[in-house]
């Protein structure tokens, strides 16, 4: 049999070298994560053309033949609730954390899940047992999982870290979930009386129709303003739940999430945390600067976040100090910077940066509980506003039938 010599990773992040006799190519890429080591690179041995597992900021593939799960029919899985999805890669990461290889961990999640993620973990335990990255099977079904859970997963297999990837996804997807749940709540009463609302305008107009045709043309107004917002409000939920569940992501929408207020800070808080947290586990792990930007700005999961931090690359691949090539792009707040700048001088940028998102995540945390808090009273707000314009059409089609008569 061929010797191959591999360069790759281990569970630490340090960088192994070596070599090994295996059948082919995907053989040692087997053998070498079931020793819990991450191929970068195999090589046949005196031949001078290697084979490598190439690994980029914008994409993750193996080169070779195609695997058994990459030969079936393409399929593209259906979302699954939320709480469900953080379950699922929270269990993941525990699997992965224990030392277990790869392919036996999603071979447990097969075994453990039920629908489509076991269908999945079907899919990944098979791919990931020929020596292809998880990150490409995920890729195939992007109605399951969103680009940021896709680029914090690359993250992860580049810098060696793959169960604390998986850890980020968990806590990002458990505190979307609480988000939610936190609106629902907040906004529940203003919800109820809403409904209540458009409930009464249709009774009403449906009884004084039926008594006589003076009451048909009073109520004739009656629900003009209650009805068509409602309707609008329903809408507005339906077209979120639409593109939640299609995975859609547009620059415009980044840039929406960006300029309102509350949700805004929100927004920039975890995009930053999950940039610190990707580029750390990066730069701990030897990825190239320049690469470790361009992978962890994908990572932070709006698009224009994602493009201010790739304007530093230049700059950084000319030489200059991080800190330095950020400073420009106004990214990261002040106190950030100083912690950035703090890391480059004593040598702990990775701890440095990893502050940073602890920082990042704190002031999120705040902002999401005003956002979750303001939300109740705005609609509040709103209905009452649409119930007062109700009152006044009423009283104007009343009077406008008594001077009639």
């Amino acid at each position: 049999m061929p010797t191959y010599r591999y360069r790759a990773k281990d569970r630490a992040g340090k960088t192994v070298t070596g070599s090994l006799t295996a059948e082919d190519k995907h053989a040692t890429a087997r053998i070498l994560r079931d020793k819990g080591l991450w191929p970068m690179e195999i090589e046949l041995s005196g031949d001078s053309s290697p084979v490598r597992t190439k690994r980029t900021g914008a994409a993750t593939a193996t080169q070779g033949h195609p695997t058994t799960a990459t030969r079936t029919r393409a399929w593209s899985a259906p979302g699954v609730p939320l709480k469900d999805l953080a379950v699922y890669f929270r269990q993941l990461a525990g699997a992965v954390h224990s030392g277990m290889p790869l392919s036996r961990c999603m071979e447990i999640m097969r075994d453990q899940s039920g629908g489509t993620l076991k269908k999945v973990s079907a899919e990944a335990a098979d791919a990931v047992h020929h020596g292809h990255p998880l990150s490409v099977t995920f890729a195939r079904h992007p109605r399951l999982f969103s680009p940021l859970i896709l680029a914090t997963l690359r993250a992860g297999e580049v810098g060696g870290r793959l169960d604390d990837a998986l850890n980020r996804i968990a806590e990002m997807l458990e505190r979307q979930y609480e988000l939610n749940r936190k609106i629902k709540q907040q906004t529940f009463s203003a919800k109820f009386t809403l409904g209540i609302a458009v409930l009464i305008c249709i009774v009403v107009k449906v009884v004084l129709s039926s008594i006589s045709s003076e009451g048909a043309q009073i109520g004739r107004g009656f629900g003009n303003a209650i009805v068509p917002g409602a309707g609008g409000l329903v809408a507005l939920y339906c077209l979120g739940v639409v593109i939640a569940r299609l995975g859609t992501r547009s620059r415009l929408l980044d840039q929406v999430k960006l300029a309102f207020p509350l949700l805004g800070k929100v927004t920039r808080g975890m995009a930053l945390a999950r940039f610190s947290h990707g580029l750390a586990g990066l730069y701990r792990a030897g990825v190239p600067m320049a690469e470790a930007l361009e992978t962890a700005a994908q990572a932070s999961g709006n698009q224009i976040f994602a493009e201010q931090i790739q304007s530093a690359i230049p700059a950084v691949q000319r030489g200059r100090r991080l800190v330095e090539a950020l400073t420009p792009t106004g990214v990261l707040p002040p106190m950030a910077l100083n912690m950035v700048r703090t890391g480059e001088e004593s040598g702990n940028l990775d701890e440095m940066l990893d502050k940073v998102a602890e920082y990042a995540e704190a002031e999120a945390a705040m902002a999401t509980h005003s956002l979750a808090t303001a939300v109740g009273p705005l609609l509040i707000l709103f209905v009452g506003v649409l119930v007062g314009m109700e009152v006044i059409n009423f009283a104007l089609s009343y009077a406008g039938a008594l001077g009639a008569m």
